[in-house]
């Protein structure tokens, strides 16, 4: 399904098909619906939508934009077309948004809390369909058109409000950017604007085109780091896991220090049956990431750095 929190949400490009041109046949009803694709193949079209209108802070880190990424993947199975999606909203946009999804015919898999003590409170909501593209794609805007989504994409002008006018306190000076000793642990990663996102696919195996590739998508572990002054960071993501290695890598986290802020699944029969661990922390810059890479490797997920 989702691949999540905080936007945790995009594919790399080692992990894709080579995207089409703009002019590819089969999805420009959806993107005339839902805008520029951040990936597209001939049997999958995602969306990405940054939630750069909010200013969330949790436990007193205000969240770089990157962190609070809503996205739609449709997929073509050979048979028939599949939305799944993953959106962010604040506590108060939840039943307008979960009611147009299920008025449009969606399921919602879950809701679940990718925070705990963040302010404004938000939440992320997972949503499925299967149709017509051109009917799901306008199921999508839909939804995100009850909320303060930007619509423009993840090239949108709109940037996040100033933390004065919100009522949030200045945020603080950006510390350079190094992050050598955290890519020596984990592996070449993606810089995102000023956050340094990982993507760790299930079984180490690097997904082929085509629905492979967009399955992958949505079963990929992921990580996104922002740093902090003074040698700290704010570590935030989502573990896919297969049931036997829940209560383990739950155990090497908590050891860690490091929060999980929800557990989920599905709860769709799928096989295998899939589970989703959303974590945070703030802490030092050696210690988070070694914690993490213990986590890693106990659900078998690690890369060669």
């Amino acid at each position: 399904m989702l691949l999540i929190l905080f936007g945790f949400a995009a594919l790399s490009p080692a992990q894709a098909q080579t995207p089409l041109p703009s002019t590819a046949p089969g999805w420009s009803s959806v993107r005339e619906i839902l805008g520029p694709p951040t990936m597209e193949g001939e049997a999958f079209f995602k969306a990405d939508y940054p939630r750069t209108d909010l200013n969330v802070v949790v436990r007193g880190v205000p969240l770089e934009p990157e962190g609070l990424g809503s996205w739609f993947l449709l997929r073509f199975d050979g048979k028939s077309t599949r939305l799944t999606g993953d959106i962010v909203l604040l506590d108060t946009e939840v039943p307008k948004a979960m009611a147009q999804a299920l008025r449009n015919g969606l399921e919602v898999t879950a809701l679940y809390s990718p925070f705990l003590n963040e302010s404004p409170g938000v939440k992320r909501l997972c949503l499925q369909g299967r149709g017509a593209r051109s009917s799901l794609a306008w199921a999508a805007k839909l939804i995100l058109s009850s909320t303060g989504t930007p619509l423009g994409g993840p090239d949108s002008p709109s940037g996040p409000k100033d933390p004065a006018a919100a009522g949030l306190p200045p945020k603080n000076p950006h510390p350079p950017l190094d992050w050598s000793k955290i890519q020596d642990l984990l592996g070449p990663g993606e810089m995102k604007g000023r956050t340094l996102r990982f993507e760790f696919p299930p079984l180490e195996e690097t997904p082929q085109t085509g629905t492979a590739a967009a399955g992958a998508m949505e079963n990929t572990t992921t990580f996104l780091f922002q740093k902090l002054e003074g040698g700290h960071l704010a570590a935030m993501g989502t573990f896919v896991l297969g049931k036997e290695d829940v209560d383990a890598v739950m155990e090497t986290l908590i050891r860690g220090h490091i929060t999980v802020t929800s557990l989920w699944n599905l709860g769709s029969g799928e096989e295998p049956r899939l589970f989703f661990l959303n974590f945070w922390v703030v802490g030092g810059e050696g210690e988070v990431t070694e914690a993490l890479k213990d986590a890693l490797d106990q659900a078998g997920l690690s890369k060669e750095p």
